[in-house]
């Protein structure tokens, strides 16, 4: 067996590695199959071709190192070789670096008599190695001219089949880079085939690969295989991240690196944070060998392609190449040279469904540009805005080159920047503030308080906020409203309103309000469209601040006046708002009347209709996740993210983003509430906001304690502030303090709940009062205060009956099966399904499974038992299915543990370890943690590879565990270990 590996082949494999950090292949199981196969195969004296295709930085070249992996595992000889730029004119360069090395140091002897004196003589010429040997034979002759190259395809028949001892693996890289001479003997071995045990693996790219080896392939008379490495799916390149980041954060990835390896292996170099979306990647941030490749790519290009590929690189990542010869200086002859040989080199490709090129990746593109000097690059800018004012293009368009050029007082540059902000500040307002900044810096000293300035203030305002930063936009638009005159009234109204929403969403209710007051009393008796849309901007801070019933007037009055004025958006937003303020009240008849009509409205807007007014979806779908209908609000709940994350208006995500947390975690999609809320943890980031982080990192970690997944940051996030003050802020103190009891912190949880106002709860909403008594009742039985639970119970009921809302029925019901699982654990049976046939009623999974732990509970404590195992086993393997793993541990134990304690479904405590006095030692104590996991997961029946999806191990990992469990229990068969397992469970009941 032989196998050389160079220095270069070490880097390049390193660079295009598709394997995790494990080593293994992640996403490529159907390919390494098929080269297993063929491996095999070799066994009956036939040669076997392998064609690895695909773009650049797929895996190829991990591919090929695979093959030769395991080809030396089954004893072959293995030759490997890459094809290289720089040695593209050296003759037999390729088969020179594949075979030289390994036949270095080989006397005659060493040859056999497989091959003759005159084929080794002509090897000699080739191979600077079998010189000497060749030597030994007789004088050396001079190599053969190219037309002779057949004799040389003969001459390296006879090698072959000397060196196919067992078998021959010769894998052959970048052949796209290949000498000529090597690849018209690599055709001529694809044409002939050669009758010995040889399995030819040739990679390259396809765009690239030479016409002739391409005919030969198709014609082949080898047994033949094509495997065309496409990108990775998404859930390969989650393996290849691990736990990095967040799933936001690999999301962008996947995205930018259109499923190639390399490239994600670069952008993951880079800031780990998500940046703004269209900000792309800083170059300065990639890893040297990563830029290294890329630009000798494009260093290999003459100058005229160079001088193509910058000016291309100017206009964008796609560009016109008339557009880009202009701005090069290169007249068409030499134009059209230099974009064949982009093409040819897979630099630049044609955009689909334009007469436009495009670089092959964003990343290619920015190595490009960053390698021109900084004065070029100003040239080129110039050049590019004045061809594009000349031909008539947009502002928008001209935009990306006006802002690296122009200066201080140039009013005709700041007039193309403001046109362009106007025209994308919905469909792009991070890029419009961009531009509105770059505007404001042209402005002249003596025009700083001109009237033109103060719009260009007032929109950059909006922009920033609309993009997700409402602490600058806030800043930016009160220096606004120092200066912006009380006539005319419009903008100063779009001001304040937009200033009045930066500061609630930054929860200073109490300057927002006095702002909006003030505003609203300089409209009083007029009825115009500024005015509803400032009433409806003080009803959701008066919603936010607990003001329900002052908010629900205000919406009132704001939709009758946007109704005259044709402003359906803000109409339907007015309804949504007193959908919620009619629910959190309790007033459930108004809230479906509300929502049937906001809703149509939602619904007949277009898109472009809709982005203008986005909280409009929101406010509907907040209504209807209180009305508990789950599915339609997450239709329009979608919707509105939807739209908001094609537009980047960030600021409209956080709310949407809390409903949907909570919808997803309602009806058991615990995976998808996790990525949620990891994106509210992106989205907080980017926003500087710290309450806004810290409401999304409860929701974050409050997700992770269902799931079970383990955190660094998993402690309960404390309590922001002593008092809850608004709506939203008691959504949020809700889910901490229940966050704390399930983390056994009762204490933390109390005072999260006393931020509510004991006992009565008074600055929670009444729809929200169910939830909490509930909770309050775990509170007491956790502490073993049964009528203190009891009085919570009873509270639960009493606010539920008013509501009439089966999901908030079936929490109180809850509630009192608690309670009567303390007192006689049968007792509970009753009201326990009673909750179970409410939560099914309004699809609240999750919790339809703790009660269906109690209904379990209750059945063993009647006695029976045989029910009670089915009921807990059933919903053991829902929580799994949901992701509720929480759940489904502590079903475990109400299994093994049957009583009051477990049947009052109280949060989850640590697991101690049998005391000497409590119980006999067993085999069981023996095993670790991991390894109890598994060895009840096969008392289940379930198969290594059912138990590896569960944990979310490698298969091989739970084979290990399962020895290790074998030798601790002394047994030899799963059947023991389930039955060792079982009898643990009865003997922890006698116990």
């Amino acid at each position: 067996m032989v196998d050389v590996t160079t220095d270069r082949d070490r880097a390049d494999r390193a660079l295009t590695s598709a394997a995790g950090a494990d080593g293994l292949f992640v996403g490529r199981e159907a390919e390494l199959d098929v080269l297993t196969r063929m491996l095999g195969q070799l066994q009956d004296g036939l040669a076997r071709v392998i064609e690895v295709t695909g773009e650049p930085g797929i895996g190829k070249s991990r591919m090929l190192a695979e093959v030769r992996r395991r080809a030396a595992e089954r004893g072959a000889a293995v030759f490997g070789g890459t094809a290289s730029e720089p040695a593209r004119d050296r003759p037999f360069a390729l088969l020179v670096d594949a075979l030289d090395d390994p036949l270095a140091g080989l006397d005659v002897d060493d040859l056999g008599t497989g091959i003759s004196d005159g084929a080794l003589r002509l090897l000699g010429t080739v191979f600077p190695s079998l010189a000497a040997p060749a030597a030994a034979r007789g004088p050396a002759q001079e190599c053969v001219p190219p037309p002779d190259l057949h004799r040389v395809y003969r001459a390296m028949q006879e090698l072959l089949r000397a060196k196919a001892r067992p078998t021959l693996v010769l894998a052959l890289d970048d052949l796209h880079h290949a000498d000529e001479e090597s690849l018209e003997i690599i055709a001529q071995l694809v044409r002939r085939p050669v009758p010995i045990p040889l399995l030819l693996v040739l990679a390259y790219r396809p765009r690239q690969i030479s016409a002739r080896l391409r005919a030969a392939l198709v014609g082949t008379a080898w047994t033949h295989e094509r495997l065309h490495l496409g990108p990775l799916a998404e859930r390969d390149m989650e393996r290849l991240l691990g736990e990095r980041g967040t799933a936001g954060w690999r999301r962008t990835l996947y995205r930018e690196s259109q499923g190639n390896p390399f490239y994600l292996k670069a952008l993951s170099s880079c800031d780990p944070q998500v940046p703004a979306a269209g900000s792309g990647w800083s170059r300065d941030k990639l890893p040297h060998s990563v830029e290294a490749v890329l630009l000798a790519e494009f260093d290999a290009l003459t100058d005229a392609a160079q001088l193509m590929a910058r000016s291309g690189a100017v206009l964008g990542e796609s560009f016109s190449p008339k557009l880009a010869a202009a701005i090069a200086g290169l007249k068409e002859t030499r134009a059209l040279p230099a974009i064949d040989e982009l093409a040819a080199r897979d630099l630049v490709r044609p955009a689909a469904g334009t007469h436009e090129l495009a670089f092959r990746h964003t990343l290619v593109h920015r190595v490009v540009y960053d390698s021109a000097k900084p004065g070029w690059l100003l040239g080129a800018h110039a050049r590019a805005a004045v061809v594009m004012e000349l031909e008539g293009h947009s502002a928008v368009v001209r935009a990306h080159h006006v802002e690296r050029i122009a200066g201080p007082g140039d009013l005709a540059a700041l007039e193309v920047l403001a046109e362009a902000a106007e025209a994308v500040r919905w469909q792009a307002p991070a890029t419009a503030a961009r531009w509105l900044t770059a505007a404001l810096r042209l402005v002249p000293d003596n025009y700083q308080r001109s009237p033109r300035r103060l719009e260009l203030s007032l929109r950059l305002g909006t922009a920033l906020g609309v993009s997700g930063h409402p602490a600058a936009s806030r800043d930016v638009l009160r220096e606004v409203l120092c200066h912006l005159p009380d006539e005319p009234r419009g903008p100063r109204a779009e001001a304040v309103a937009f200033c009045a929403m930066m500061n609630r969403l930054l929860r200073r209710h109490t300057e927002a309000n006095a702002l909006l007051d003030r505003e609203i009393s300089a409209h009083a008796g007029s009825d115009t469209a500024e005015l509803a849309i400032l009433e409806f901007e003080r009803a959701s801070s008066e919603l936010m601040a607990g003001g329900i019933a002052a908010a629900r007037d205000l919406a009132r009055r704001a939709q009758g006046t946007a109704g005259k004025h044709g402003l359906p958006g803000l109409q339907a937003a007015a309804l949504g708002l007193q959908a919620v303020a009619a629910c959190l009240r309790g007033d459930v008849r108004d809230t479906a009347k509300y929502l049937e009509e906001g809703a149509a409205i939602v619904d007949g807007l277009l898109d472009s209709e809709l982005a203008e007014r986005l909280d409009a979806a929101v406010w509907v779908g907040w209504g209807e996740l209180l009305l508990e209908r789950p599915h339609d609000a997450l239709r329009h709940i979608d919707r509105a993210l939807a739209l908001a994350h094609a537009r980047e208006q960030f600021l409209a995500l956080p709310h949407p983003l809390v409903a949907r947390f909570l919808i997803l975690r309602s009806v058991g999609r615990l995976a998808e509430a996790t990525s949620c809320a990891e994106d509210a943890v992106d989205l907080a980031q980017l926003s500087g906001s710290g309450e806004q982080r810290a409401g999304a990192l409860v929701l974050y970690r409050w997700a992770r304690a269902w799931t079970r997944k383990p955190d660094p940051a998993s402690r309960p996030a404390e309590p922001g502030q002593s008092v809850v003050e608004d709506w939203f802020e008691s959504v949020l103190t809700f889910i901490r303090a229940e966050h704390c009891l399930e983390s056994g912190d009762t204490e933390a949880c109390l005072a999260a709940i006393r931020a509510g106002g004991l006992p009565e709860l008074e600055r929670i909403a009444p729809w929200s009062r169910v939830e909490w008594y509930e909770l309050l009742t775990r509170v007491a039985l956790c502490a073993g205060h049964v009528e203190e639970a009891q009085s919570w119970a009873d509270r639960a009921l009493s606010s539920a009956a008013d509501l009439g809302l089966p999901g908030r029925c079936g929490l109180a019901l809850l509630a009192q099966a608690q309670v009567a699982a303390q007192r006689a654990p049968a007792a509970a049976l009753e009201p326990a399904r009673a909750a179970l046939r409410m939560f099914q009623e309004s699809g609240m999974v999750i919790d339809e499974l703790r009660a269906r732990i109690l209904v379990g509970s209750a059945l063993a404590a009647s006695g029976d038992a045989e029910r009670a195992a089915a009921e807990l086993q059933s919903v053991r393997q829902d929580a799994q299915a949901y992701g509720a793993l929480r759940l489904a541990d502590h079903t475990t134990r109400t299994r093994r543990e049957p009583g009051p304690g477990a049947a009052a479904a109280a949060p989850a405590k640590p697991e101690s370890g049998p005391g000497p006095e409590s119980e006999p030692e067993s085999a069981i104590a023996a095993l670790t943690g991991r390894e109890k996991e598994v060895a009840v997961l096969v008392s289940d029946g379930l198969t290594n590879r059912q138990i590896a999806r569960r944990l979310r191990l490698a298969e091989k990992t739970i084979e290990t565990h399962l020895s290790h469990i074998f030798a601790k229990l002394e047994v030899s068969s799963r059947t023991a270990v389930a039955g060792m397992v079982l009898r643990e469970v009865r003997r922890a009941t006698e116990y």
